[in-house]
């Protein structure tokens, strides 16, 4: 590259430059010297949920001058300008519109650096099949100044309008909640620009309120702005159909599941019932069944039961119960003696013992039977019969 063409867009780039630093510096000087205005802002909310998808339409003398959204968070905020008196319209597809009015006319002596703000939040319902709206049409309240200072203007409602109002949205409410579909709410009667046929042009005029500049570069800006709000409730209204569509499929399943639960709950709890009912009959067949166990092994003890040792006599030598042996075993050690016999009797086996325990001083002697505790003559009575 030439050096005269290096100076060339060196040249260029300086002025392009300078301009841009023109224009910022202008628009500082702008914001600077702005006059004061009236904001308003808040939430847009429907049963206590914040809305998107809501366009705020300003206008004057009928026509729309301005317009904003609300985010995703349903909040919204525009400005206005003071000695002037406007109509706000918020709509979203498929919802009623809400409006109210707004004079922010100055009473008295003008303050420059006063910013006035009006904090306002706007509830929105559905619209569904066969509901008027009319009321909806009217405006709900007004903000003017009531006051002085920053907080010198101030909403003021409409009492017989949100009166009015109060069955529609009961009736909508009613609706929402058994899963109605709701129709589009889009108003073709009050777009925000009022278009006239020209006999000598086919192309639409705008009609813009008295404090917007006629020309013609306003104009197209306006007309697209507006082209572009239709673009945008089309898109709107086909994503809320979708939404409305998804959230009744939702609701269908969660009612369904609703129901197979109510109805698992109520089998469960005639289940448990049953079960309560069953282990109680169970228990009760249990006892009797044990308590007539027990009975028969009474019974059978009783039958099988052996006299005592020393009640064993012997008449002519013939013995009343015979005895027989089976094993017989010695244990002796330095503290402890243990002499230990397995005895049949009848159909019964009796162990005896006889334990000695021998720590010095004196001697501790114990006979059992079954290690039930005998007598010494019950004892050896028995040894002698056994002849031990």
């Amino acid at each position: 590259m030439s050096p005269s063409h290096t100076l060339l867009l060196l040249g260029r780039i300086f002025n392009e430059l300078i301009q841009r630093i023109a224009i910022l510096i202008f628009s500082l000087v702008l914001t600077g010297t702005a006059s004061a205005q009236l904001r308003v802002s808040g939430l847009v909310q429907h049963e206590g949920h914040p809305l998107s998808d809501v366009t705020i339409n300003i206008k004057m003398n009928g026509n729309t001058v301005q317009f904003a959204n609300a985010n995703r968070k349903g909040k919204y905020s525009v400005n206005l300008d003071l000695d002037k008196k406007y109509t706000i319209e918020f709509t979203r597809p498929y919802m009623f519109p809400v409006s109210i009015e707004v004079n922010t006319k100055v009473i008295g002596k003008r303050n420059s650096e006063l910013e006035y703000d009006v904090p306002l939040n706007m509830v929105m319902f559905y619209r569904y099949d066969g509901m008027n709206g009319d009321i909806t049409k009217e405006s709900i309240g007004i903000i003017s100044m009531t006051g002085s200072g920053e907080e010198s203007f101030s909403f003021v409602p409409n009492a017989q309008v949100i009166e009015k109002l109060k069955p529609l949205q009961k009736e909508s409410l009613k609706r929402e909640a058994n899963n109605a579909q709701p129709v589009i709410s889009i108003d073709k009667k009050t777009k925000e620009i009022s278009a006239e046929p020209d006999e000598k042009n086919t192309e639409t005029k705008l009609t813009i309120a008295p404090d917007i500049s006629d020309s013609k570069a306003e104009e197209e800006e306006l007309s697209g702005r507006m082209n572009k709000t239709d673009a945008q409730q089309k898109r709107y209204a086909a994503i809320e159909e979708a939404k409305q569509i998804e959230l009744n499929a939702a609701k269908q399943v969660e009612h369904r599941k609703s129901g197979v639960q109510t109805k698992s709950a109520v089998e469960e709890q005639h289940y448990l019932e049953e079960s309560k009912r069953l282990r109680a009959e169970y228990a009760e067949l249990d006892q009797a069944r044990e308590q007539s166990l027990i009975a028969a092994r009474v019974k059978k003890q009783e039958a099988l039961l052996v006299p005592p040792i020393n009640q064993i006599v012997y008449a002519n030598s013939v013995k009343t119960l015979e005895a027989l042996l089976i094993s017989h075993a010695v244990d002796e050690g330095v503290f402890l003696f243990e002499e230990t016999f397995l005895v049949q009797q009848g159909s019964l086996r009796h162990e005896y013992k006889k334990t000695v325990y021998n720590w010095g001083l004196f001697d501790l002697t114990y006979f059992t039977r079954d290690q039930d505790e005998i007598t010494q003559n019950e004892y050896e009575s028995l040894k002698k019969q056994l002849d031990i």
